[in-house]
């Protein structure tokens, strides 16, 4: 059986959207590759982090100025993308509540950093818009589901091995 994509969950033509931690930007290009005639907001302060455990990428600023780089590349000419060098948090204090279909959480997977996220980010959801992000796989899958779970119950479905999705 196959996941439903995010359009099928949406069910509606999506005019604005966003995608929080963004990186070099493939998550977000197949969000465009979805919704391509949305407004499509990217997020993300390519700037080294405090990390919460060893990961095996490089957090130097050269490794994050590559990384922007490559997504400002993928998106330079696409007049519907609105970049943003800023945190989500931050991003999220700029864009009306209720103005957005799509928000793809891509960044942070503690408890506290998606908790926060989510507080930050589902007011900006239209009523019956998606809420969806990563994280079902890899060391911080069960602190993500547990926050899924707290928050939503099983409102919320897994798509794919590692994503997740809402309607609200």
């Amino acid at each position: 059986m196959t996941s439903p994509t995010l359009s099928d969950i949406l069910g509606r033509m999506c005019r604005a959207m966003a995608e929080v931690g963004v990186y070099e930007g493939a998550g977000a290009k197949q969000l465009r590759a979805e919704f391509p005639r949305a407004k499509l907001y990217l997020i993300d302060p390519w700037t080294t982090y405090r990390m919460s455990r060893s990961y095996a990428i490089d957090n130097s600023p050269p490794h994050w100025l590559r990384a922007e780089s490559a997504c400002r590349r993928r998106f330079g000419n696409d007049r519907r993308a609105v970049i943003l060098k800023m945190t989500g948090r931050e991003a999220a204090r700029q864009i009306p509540d209720a103005s957005l279909d799509v928000v793809r959480l891509d960044a942070g997977r503690t408890r506290k950093i998606l908790t926060s996220h989510l507080n930050d980010w589902v007011p900006k959801i239209k009523p019956g818009g998606v809420l969806c992000g990563d994280g079902l796989a890899g060391y911080y899958r069960r602190e993500v589901r547990q926050v899924l779970n707290a928050r939503f119950g099983t409102a919320w479905i897994q798509q794919g091995r590692t994503r997740w999705a809402i309607k609200r």
